[in-house]
């Protein structure tokens, strides 16, 4: 199969070096792969008449690039669906950040989400194609790992400061809503299971108020997951400070925000590089929002050969069995994640957790595993050409 990976423009060094990682996986199996820059193709529509017949299938992170015109008999249309060729949109966190760049009508669309809530939330609000689930991968090469008990780092906890969680209501909105926004906020507080679009929704169940649909809508829900990551990040390097734990902060700013600790170390934001390296120093290795991200920093960590501590995702929790491969914690209850960690850094379970992750990144959970996935959903659905299939 002939697959064109494309590599847009991201703040994040991470999305880059997925393209990267993604296209290595798939070249692994002995596909053809073209890596392109997303930033020049809007403005080059010869390139997309290229695409059309040099490639069966072409994927972008977050939906990169699906949004993109181009002028075909003195019409302007969306590139992927007026040249007709197959698009893997995979989203690497919640689907509603990325609203805008998933609303183009392109029919021949896979969108692979994170967890089973992000694709039910796909398919509810009519976006075009089909939907799955599928995790990142772990980053970086396969290497020896450092032996568990030489490791410099006993744990790290990689949480970019985000601030304080504010109020992303507007001040005109009136008490009703005000009450069904704090609502919903303390379901995804207080239960880890529930997932924003679950919690609204129940909500204006509770309340009889009715839930609209469309682009603002959507980015409320945006919001309310920055409010809880925000919330949950305060409350986990609180409990940490207070646990006595030595633990690793990697992140600009705790350090003013929690003051000096004797148990807690504060270093500044780190590339992605520099953080497998951190990894394979570390005993324990966090991984933060489990619920709604790609999770590649959990089996980064697992290939890493450190044990991973994680907040709760179905996707992972599918991925890794709890108390032998990965150990989560429950993010609404803050002595948990203290004792958790203990149990990693003070008994054998730490060093036998991280063997067995370890073994089971390596089987399952490289890139080229998520290779294969995405080749094999496409092959069974109605996305390809029976011509392309023959290559497959």
């Amino acid at each position: 199969m002939r697959i064109f990976v494309i590599k847009g423009a991201s703040s994040y060094d991470v999305l880059t070096r997925f393209s990267d990682h993604a296209a290595a996986g798939f070249a692994e199996l002995g596909h053809e792969v073209e890596i392109f820059d997303g930033r020049t193709a809007s403005s080059n529509p010869l390139t997309f008449s290229r695409i059309k017949e040099d490639f069966d299938l072409a994927l972008g992170f977050n939906a990169m690039c699906a949004d993109f015109h181009v002028t075909t008999n003195g019409e302007n249309r969306y590139c992927f669906d007026a040249i007709e060729l197959p698009v893997v949109s995979w989203m690497v966190d919640h689907p509603c950040y990325h609203y805008p760049t998933l609303t183009p009508p392109i029919a021949r669309r896979l969108t692979l989400c994170a967890n089973p809530e992000h694709a039910e939330f796909v398919a509810q609000t009519g976006i075009a194609g089909e939907q799955h689930t599928l995790l990142a991968a772990a980053m970086g090469e396969v290497i020896a790992p450092v032996p568990f008990q030489e490791r410099r780092f006993e744990a790290v906890l990689a949480a970019t400061w985000m601030g304080e969680p504010t109020s992303f209501w507007e001040p005109q909105c009136s008490p009703e809503v005000v009450a069904l926004f704090e609502r919903a906020l303390d379901l995804l507080i207080h239960d880890f299971k529930v997932s924003p679009w679950q919690a609204l929704n129940t909500a204006c169940m509770e309340k009889s108020a009715s839930v609209t649909s469309g682009e603002n809508h959507y980015g409320v829900l945006a919001q309310m997951l920055y409010f809880v990551r925000r919330y949950d990040r305060i409350r986990l390097v609180r409990t940490l400070a207070e646990s006595g734990l030595p633990v690793t902060v990697i992140g600009s700013g705790w350090d003013n925000y929690a003051g000096p600790k004797g148990n807690l170390r504060f270093m500044p934001d780190q590339s992605t590089d520099a953080m497998i390296q951190i990894y394979r120093n570390s005993k324990v290795v966090f991984n933060l929002n489990a619920a709604n991200g790609a999770s590649e920093r959990a089996f980064t960590g697992m290939l890493s050969g450190a044990a991973v501590l994680s907040d709760f995702g179905q996707s992972l929790a599918a991925a890794a069995a709890h108390g032998e491969e990965i150990l989560f914690y429950d993010r609404t209850k803050p002595d948990d994640v203290s004792k958790k960690l203990g149990q990693l850094l003070e008994s054998d379970d730490g060093e036998k957790i991280a063997s067995l992750g370890r073994e089971k990144t390596l089987q399952e959970h490289l890139w080229k595993h998520r290779a294969q996935a995405i080749i094999d959903y496409v092959s069974q659905s109605e996305l390809l050409s029976p011509t392309c299939l023959e290559g497959a």
